[in-house]
């Protein structure tokens, strides 16, 4: 008595091409929803060409290492922030305690983003470019860091905290 196996399996590798090349449907409602089928949703229905795909196995690792090789050639570099002026440890004069603030980066800052220089621990407001001054501070020592953020608040990149001492008088050649 044959096994009732042999013939399921010869009826399935039959099958099996068809069920492979079976055309898909791209149905569209009047709400605009879309879905995919495989069953012909009218008598006019024309499939969906969709792309043959091969995708890359144990059989293949020399074309595997290639791709994750120029990936990582094509990445985008980590963005940094540098507080580029005051430098640390600066003695800037002014007798109405502004400071001029610049920030360099190594990349092109969004135009959505904004600055917000955060000084002795107290943010300021938020700003759009990468020069600035800050205005009313009292002479003495300070502390200033940078924080590049999303209009929502979240925080993108940050520079490291510089010091810098305020003069309200002119620097002496004593200083310099």
């Amino acid at each position: 008595m044959p096994s009732p196996t042999l013939p399921l399996l010869a009826a399935l590798l039959l099958i099996s091409p068809v069920l492979a090349g079976q055309p898909i449907y791209k149905v569209e409602d009047e709400h605009g929803n879309v879905t995919y089928t495989d069953q012909k949703p009218s008598e006019h229905a024309e499939p969906i060409d969709l792309p043959d795909l091969h995708p890359v196995g144990d059989s293949d690792a020399e074309l595997a290492d290639l791709l994750a090789g120029q990936a990582a050639e094509e990445a985008v570099p980590a963005l940094e922030l540098v507080i580029s002026r005051p430098a640390e440890g600066d003695r800037v004069s002014h007798p109405a305690g502004q400071v001029d603030v610049e920030i360099d980066s190594n990349i092109e800052i969004p135009a959505a983003a904004q600055i917000v220089m955060i000084l002795n621990d107290e943010p300021q407001a938020p700003v759009r470019q990468l020069s600035m001054t800050l205005a009313g501070l009292e002479p003495g020592s300070h502390r200033l860091r940078a924080e590049l953020q999303t209009p929502s608040g979240r925080r993108l990149a940050t520079t490291e905290e510089i010091r810098f001492v305020l003069q309200s008088d002119p620097p002496s050649d004593l200083d310099q």
